[in-house]
């Protein structure tokens, strides 16, 4: 098992290019979209968690990413929860962690931006920050007790976020 604390890697076109379509299906349908003002995102939508809504296809697409850090890290993992944001020019993420749902996190980037970069706070104590610019198709997997934020973005910025809870390995004959 070689578990990260924070790591980058980067996904297939395709894969991205699928988030970004589901995130244009989802926004014109209330049902999908949470009060912001109930979570950490200002000046955008963040959706609610997408594993309830039963989208064969959302799953198929994660289930790539998540083999991926899964092949990586020689660990298992099952999800806790999924959202897409998309930041409005001046939206931006105050600062939190995820350490109360789940193990790990991801960020997908789902476009570039010149700004509005995820900053992660490595070590509080000494004040020791690792900044993350998004571009699209990176992703970033981290343990969800780093407290971490977004930065103000001066233009729309679109994510995927996921929670990822240990779990067992897959079975290498299924």
């Amino acid at each position: 098992m070689r578990l990260p604390s924070l790591f980058d890697l980067d996904v297939d076109l395709e894969l991205v290019n699928f988030f970004n379509q589901k995130l244009d299906q989802y926004k014109n349908n209330d049902k999908y979209w949470i009060d912001i003002d109930k979570s950490c995102t200002f000046k955008g939508i963040q959706s609610s968690n997408l594993l309830e809504f039963g989208d064969e296809s959302l799953y198929n697409n994660l289930n790539s990413i998540k083999t991926k850090f899964e092949n990586l890290f020689e660990v298992g993992f099952e999800y806790h929860w999924v959202h897409l944001i998309e930041y409005e020019p001046g939206g931006y993420q105050k600062i939190h962690s995820h350490d109360h749902n789940e193990d790990f996190s991801f960020v997908l980037y789902l476009n570039d931006c010149v700004d509005g970069h995820t900053v992660f706070m490595l070590n509080e104590k000494r004040n020791i920050a690792a900044e993350v610019k998004p571009t699209f198709g990176k992703s970033v997997i981290f343990l969800s007790s780093i407290k971490h934020f977004a930065k103000t973005c001066t233009e729309t910025k679109r994510v995927l976020v996921c929670g990822l809870k240990l779990g067992p390995l897959p079975d290498p004959k299924s």
